[in-house]
């Protein structure tokens, strides 16, 4: 009925009386994931993993998984999951039968009500579907015979639900219409669509219109539970502000990550003026300081009193590993290096400008990163470590043709460099002194990438560190296109 607060406090003080069994029976995820071994087998959520999940695992689970489609996040409630638990509890309220003791949100029905919402058609035609099915294969002659009803009495008749997506479902009725089932012949069928569709909200008035928000999200150590976090996004500029009839628009973003136990970490709110010298896509970047814990990062950018919107959604992956390692890599523009030829002293002073990793023709690419916790060699009390920085063509061809060449902070071209068809790979090693007081120590560095000339197409960079005085090793990858 559109009174979304009402029916949120409607459902809340309902859910208090119900004890789990009930809740967990009625509200189950199960009811919208997809179903099938197989979901599992690709990294999906389905049916038969979500039963095996602990009762706190599941809690975790719904929260998390309703918070990650909430349509509108500015807003009190879910209409999302308003309109599931509406569509459950019409089910249960339309089609139970105390008599035959049926919920009647676990009847076949329900199952496509709740997964699809209600038909936009429902027509009844007499005959059962099954009962025309085996006709349709037993009087089939290659005479050409016209198909025709079974012989024996068939009372019972067949209720169509069509949907606007063109999709269509067929219910056997029985007299006396005690309940619907599908036909044997078409289970695979829908087996098949819930595979492919778990769940639509067609029938939803969905508060806004909805662009997409391209992200990309870069971990750095914080203290020994916490992350910095840099969060770099392509808004869609153009589209949302041609949603303000009134010139320039005021953006409103929010910036949060939620967590793997479906905890919400602010990370940044932020207004945006979206005025002609912001470009079709422009980027924006936000930091902050998070607890260091698996989740996602969404954003949500939207322009006051219009339908438009625009959202993002980006996996963080957790905490980087204690002791030795490296952060995320970094891929931006190269700017002027600091006066001082001293090493940065973290990834935010690096010469460079992170990007979401597009580059024009012929531009230069500028890559950087964090060290963390490389062993003091005792003697020299110094950290000694190798970097091998390989550069590979994501497309077919390789790198026929490219001379690539690494360029230091100060213009230098470093290292020893080789390439190949497939790879271009260079390598150098450095010794930094350090007190023999410091037991912990961070190393930014980077290195500027020229001579891509007009080979356009994806590439990906894998950077390997060895700490030398150990031997352990640490890699991190990431990719970056050339030719937008």
């Amino acid at each position: 009925m559109g009174r979304l607060g009402e029916a949120q406090a409607a459902f809340d003080t309902a859910q208090v009386t119900l004890d789990y069994v009930d809740r967990e029976r009625l509200f189950s995820l199960a009811r919208l994931v997809s179903p099938g071994a197989d979901i599992a087998a690709r990294g999906g959520i389905d049916s038969a993993a979500w039963a095996n999940l602990t009762p706190s695992a599941k809690r975790a689970t719904n929260t998390f998984f309703w918070a990650a489609r909430d349509p509108d996040a500015t807003t009190p409630y879910n209409e999302l999951e308003l309109e599931f638990l509406a569509r459950v509890v019409y089910a249960e309220f339309a089609w139970s039968d105390d008599e035959l003791r049926l919920n009647g949100a676990d009847t076949e029905r329900a199952e496509i009500f709740i997964r699809y919402g209600p038909p936009e058609e429902i027509l009844t035609i007499p005959g059962t579907a099954s009962a025309m099915q085996d006709d349709l294969v037993r009087t089939r002659p290659r005479s050409g015979a016209e198909l025709s009803l079974s012989s024996r009495d068939d009372f019972g008749s067949t209720m169509l639900w069509l949907y606007g997506n063109g999709t269509v479902y067929f219910f056997d009725l029985p007299p006396g219409y005690g309940t619907a089932r599908l036909p044997n012949v078409d289970r695979g069928y829908v087996r098949d669509v819930q595979r492919a569709s778990p769940v639509r909200w067609d029938n939803v008035d969905m508060p806004a219109e909805v662009d997409s928000t391209r992200l990309r999200v870069l971990r750095f150590r914080g203290s020994s539970d916490s992350l910095d976090l840099l969060v770099l996004a392509a808004v869609p500029s153009e589209s949302l502000r041609e949603a303000d009839d009134n010139g320039p628009a005021m953006a409103r973003v929010m910036v949060r990550l939620l967590d793997d136990r479906a905890r919400s970490t602010p990370v940044a709110i932020d207004s945006l003026r979206l005025d002609a010298s912001t470009s079709a896509s422009g980027q924006f970047a936000w930091r902050a300081r998070v607890p260091a814990r698996s989740g996602i990062v969404q954003t949500e950018t939207r322009v006051p009193d219009t339908r438009r919107v625009s959202r993002g959604m980006a996996v963080a992956e957790g905490g980087l590993p204690a002791g030795f390692t490296v952060s995320d890599v970094l891929i931006g523009t190269p700017r002027a290096a600091p006066a001082s030829a001293g090493g940065a002293a973290r990834w935010f002073t690096l010469p460079l400008t992170p990007t979401l990793a597009d580059f024009d023709v012929g531009a230069a690419v500028a890559v950087g990163w964090e060290l963390y916790d490389l062993t003091r060699d005792a003697p020299s009390a110094a950290r000694k470590y190798r970097v091998a920085l390989t550069v590979t063509r994501r497309e077919r061809g390789g790198l026929t043709g490219l001379v690539l060449r690494a360029i230091d902070g100060v213009g230098a071209t470093i290292g020893v460099m080789r390439s190949t068809p497939e790879a271009f790979t260079m390598s150098y090693e450095r010794v930094i002194p350090a007190p023999a007081s410091a037991s912990t120590m961070t190393q930014a560095e980077s290195l500027t990438l020229a001579g891509f000339g007009e080979r356009t197409g994806t590439y990906r960079i894998t950077l390997d560190v060895t700490d030398l005085v150990t031997g352990a090793k640490t890699t991190r990858r990431t990719t970056f296109r050339v030719g937008r």
